[in-house]
This record gives structure tokens, sequence and C-alpha cells, in this order.
């Protein structure tokens, strides 16, 4: 069993998705990827949309006590971490994603929310053989 974490920044939907995919990539050169994207996901404006701007997302960086040198010469687009995200779309597309979040528990294509509970029941089917 293995937990992995692919970047699907909806573009056209959100137009700080991608950079805040990069700023995550940047951040976990230094540190925990997912510490960071916690910090992320848990920064909210009034509507309970994460904040994305590049300052917050430096801030983030920041807060977790990273180098802000080395996350700043990381972050611009056109960099290493573009060509990263990039790949985890080609990879997503190619499997047939295109909504987020999508989950693949084995060959089983799952689109859309889901509590642990839901996650929790597939995985035991998946561990008993079905």
């Amino acid at each position: 069993m293995r937990w992995v974490f692919r970047h699907f920044p909806l573009r056209s939907i959100h137009n700080r998705a991608e950079p805040s995919a990069r700023a995550s990539e940047c951040a976990a050169d230094q540190t925990d990827f997912f510490a960071y994207e916690a910090l992320v996901f848990g920064t909210t404006d009034g509507s309970s949309n994460p904040i994305l701007t590049d300052a917050q997302l430096r801030t983030h960086a920041e807060t977790l006590g990273l180098n802000l040198t080395t996350f700043d010469a990381c972050f611009p687009p056109g960099d290493g971490k573009s060509t990263r995200v990039q790949q985890d779309v080609n990879s997503g597309t190619a499997l047939g994603v295109n909504s987020t979040p999508t989950f693949f528990f084995n060959e089983e294509k799952q689109a859309g929310f889901m509590t642990a509970a839901e996650m929790s029941e597939i995985i035991e089917r998946k561990l008993a053989g079905g």
C-alpha cells in the first residue's frame, strides 16, 4: 500500500493552483511536503478558500523555517518545478483524471471527495483481495 500525491492543477478553474503546486515542491526540497500543504489548505479567506498569493506561499515557507533564499530561487515559473508539476498533469491525463481529487485504489479510480470511512472501506476490500 502506498500513498502517492500527484499535482493536477486545474488552471482553467483556479489560476493560482499551478503556482501553489510549484511552491509545495520547493518546500518539499527542504521539509515535509505534507506540512507545507497543511498550511496551504489551512490558511483560508472569509469564504474558506485557500489564500494562494505569492506572498502567502512564501509566508508558509517562512513559518516552516525554510531557507527563504533557496525557496525564492526555486519558485519562479519556468524552473524544474514547473516541469515536475507538468509531468504530474501529463500522467494524470494519461490515467483519465479530469477532476480533483481523484484517487486510485489499484486499478479502481474514484473521483471526488471521499470520507475517511469510504476510503477505509475500499482499502479494506482491496487488502482482502476484492
